[in-house]
């Protein structure tokens, strides 16, 4: 399925929002949820601004950038010798009206310096929410304006043409297998987070005893026009065509601003190559210039690649409600869900730091969305009030191995 095709697929979440319209009990809030990779050494400048800009609802989870580390081999030999890095990070998560979401992101980028190579990325997706209050309104007064880009430095330019791949792996080891994959191809840096599976692990018969409930997760921001190409080659490095190795879904990105350090290390030139690229995306304002993969690159087919159009759908819940909402999007039809935990940013002076939470998402194919978000709102609903937040974004690609 190509671009074109795929624009005319219906949107799911525009379904769902229709849905719950029409029956008048849950009331769907269009935002945007803002992403922020942070190095952990500027997570304070960008929590003490969040809590200025009167944000309530952050959640905030801990993973790692990998990246290559270049330094001269021993003995006076000629050449380089190549090693991966991590470097810890914090992982932001939190919605605004979408009317906002651009003056949002640049106010973080201003704030937390991410214009700079190696301090993170942030980027901006459209969803559906469901929740208890309404959207947080932020003044606009202490916004930085949000002007046509053309008109706005180079290096502090947001780019567009981005997709957002999230890759599940079950072998443990996977992650640091494709993040290399990912800088040898000059994808991203790539992000490693962990969480647990909750599935329909009855099915699996004796396989289950090979399959650990622990995954690791890969995130990658990377042009949307290679996306399909890097997730078949990935498919087959970390072989997820084989039952039980994991699944990986593609969602959209509006716009953002992706991390460019690919590479740490003594440096040969005034600039890396990463910098050249990142500064014609910004010139450019897109991606779209650097295509170099075939569509056809791989063994594993566009057809097998995106089987239908789904969703994700995430829940953020106190840990002891997460269990019973992924129950009921699994008696609706789902196949299971990636939970992790994350902790809530507290901006109440009467709560102290962090609230600990779950932070569960579930790959759901668009013909039975609707069955699942109305079994997770009846069970969000059923004899609480509290503040279980569910959230349907678009996945317009997606390889799941049926078993």
């Amino acid at each position: 399925m190509n671009r074109e095709a795929e624009t005319r697929v219906k949107s799911p979440s525009r379904m769902v929002w229709r849905t719950q319209m029409s029956k008048g009990v849950n009331t769907p809030h269009r935002v945007s949820k803002v992403t922020c990779v942070i190095n952990q050494h500027y997570g304070n400048t960008l929590t003490d601004h969040l809590k200025d800009l009167g944000l309530e609802d952050i959640y905030v989870e801990s993973g790692r950038v990998v990246r290559k580390y270049l330094r001269r081999r021993p003995l006076g030999l000629p050449g380089k010798s190549i090693t991966l890095q991590d470097t810890p990070v914090n992982i932001y998560r939190f919605t605004v009206p979408r009317d906002i979401s651009r003056g949002v992101i640049r106010s973080v980028i201003e704030e937390s310096g991410l214009y700079q190579p190696g301090r993170g990325t942030v980027f901006v997706q459209d969803l559906i929410e469901f929740y208890r209050t309404d959207p947080p309104r932020i003044s606009e007064s202490i916004l930085p304006d949000v002007v046509e880009d053309r008109f706005v430095p180079v290096q502090k330019r947001l780019v567009t043409g981005l997709t957002y791949l999230t890759c599940v792996l079950s072998q443990p080891g996977s992650a640091e297998k494709l993040a290399r994959l990912a800088l040898e191809l000059g994808i991203c840096v790539p992000v490693v987070t962990h969480g647990s599976a909750t599935d329909i692990r009855d099915q699996l018969g004796l396989i289950r005893i090979t399959i650990p409930s622990e995954k690791e997760i890969l995130h990658l921001v990377m042009p949307e026009q290679d996306s399909d190409s890097i997730a078949r080659l990935i498919i087959e490095a970390a072989g997820l065509d084989r039952k039980g190795s994991g699944f990986i879904y593609r969602t959209p990105v509006g716009a953002g601003l992706p991390d460019i350090l690919l590479r740490l290390g003594q440096q040969e030139h005034a600039a890396t190559i990463e910098q050249m690229i990142a500064a014609i995306d910004q010139i450019k304002g897109d991606t779209s210039w650097r295509k170099r993969i075939s569509p056809d690159h791989g063994r594993v087919s566009t057809e097998d690649l995106i089987p239908d159009h789904h969703c994700e759908v995430t829940a953020i819940c106190h840990d002891d409600r997460s269990d019973m909402l992924i129950d009921a999007a699994i008696k609706a039809g789902a196949s299971g869900a990636t939970t992790s935990r994350v902790k809530k940013l507290v901006r109440r002076e009467d709560e102290a730091g962090y609230a600990a939470q779950s932070h569960s998402t579930i790959s759901v194919p668009a013909a039975i969305i609707d069955d699942v978000v109305d079994a997770m709102l009846e069970m969000s609903n059923r004899d609480y009030d509290g503040g279980d937040r569910i959230q349907v974004l678009d996945s317009p690609a997606a390889y799941v191995q049926t078993w």
